[in-house]
């Protein structure tokens, strides 16, 4: 219910009341925004391709707790591994840095980074925890950079998908670790 200012022009008391709102600052002269991308919303300060990995560490780390997932008790903890980690030897799976790396570079253009790549990661595990293939799953969410051909079709995608960053090189090695969470042999292969 508003009430019209002239209304309180009739009384002393509405005067002084009328007095105090004419001197009163707003929210906007007592609270600094801060944002979390640049003017246009396209570019986020805080996530990039350096970080995502970190940002999606913090996210499996408290995805794990909430669950109450404990990596070091779990049989899988050594297989985990093999996907890599994000410097403290807390485990990326299901994901690795490429393909995180991948997933950021997948994000639609505009605003809403950060939560799109949140988003993504949810929706791969809620997936992955309904039985889906990994490899299918992830493909949704990530563009291949590159075309990996080989007579195992799995392989040739897995290596698209989670092997290393682009390079110059016409090779992509799949380290041993990151083959075996996979359950091919645990060797490192040439493609």
């Amino acid at each position: 219910m508003g009430l019209t200012p002239a209304s309180f022009e009739g009384s002393q008391r509405g005067r002084e009341l009328l007095a105090r709102i004419s001197h009163l600052d707003t929210i906007d002269d007592r609270v600094e925004k801060l944002w979390l991308s640049d003017e246009r919303g396209h570019d986020s300060y805080f996530l990039d391709e350096e970080n995502c990995s970190a940002y999606a560490r913090l996210y499996l780390d408290e995805y794990r707790r909430q669950n109450g997932v404990q990596c070091q008790a779990c049989s899988s903890h050594a297989r985990c591994l093999g996907l890599g980690t994000d410097g403290d030897g807390t485990p990326l799976a299901p994901f690795n840095r490429p393909l995180l790396v991948r997933l950021f570079r997948a994000l639609p253009d505009g605003k809403g980074k950060a939560r799109y790549f949140t988003a993504h990661l949810r929706e791969i595990l809620a997936a992955l925890g309904q039985g889906e293939d990994t490899l299918t799953c992830v493909g949704r969410y990530v563009r291949p950079e590159l075309a990996v051909e080989h007579e195992d079709e799995d392989l040739a995608r897995l290596a698209a998908l989670y092997g290393p960053l682009v390079t110059d090189e016409r090779e992509v090695t799949l380290s041993a670790g990151l083959l075996q969470a996979f359950g091919y042999p645990a060797h490192p292969l040439v493609l």
